[in-house]
């Protein structure tokens, strides 16, 4: 069977726009983490700039030692409950 210049170019273009919709439908950041930051943020937002920055960095740098991750991205499904755990309770002292 042989296939036209045509078919060929639908066949190219099925596959990139499929390859595209899969990479767009990913998300970029762990979506527990995301969660997990954004209830940081309203638990925050109270203090102001730069306060609520500075607080929020300090809870990831403690995350971040705590989980044994690089990066407070790293947290996902596997370590949300403990970073959770962690999270509480520093915020239950502010």
């Amino acid at each position: 069977m042989e296939v036209t210049k045509e078919q060929l170019n639908q066949l190219v273009d099925k596959a990139v726009e499929e390859k595209l919709s899969a990479m767009v439908d990913k998300p970029k950041r762990p979506r527990e983490w995301t969660k997990l930051s954004q209830e940081i943020e309203n638990h925050l937002s109270h203090f102001g700039n730069p306060d609520a920055y500075q607080l929020k960095n300090s809870i990831n740098t403690i995350l971040r030692i705590k989980l044994h991750v690089r990066n407070v991205y790293q947290i996902n499904s596997s370590n949300i409950n403990e970073a959770r755990k962690i999270v509480q309770g520093l915020l239950n002292t502010i």
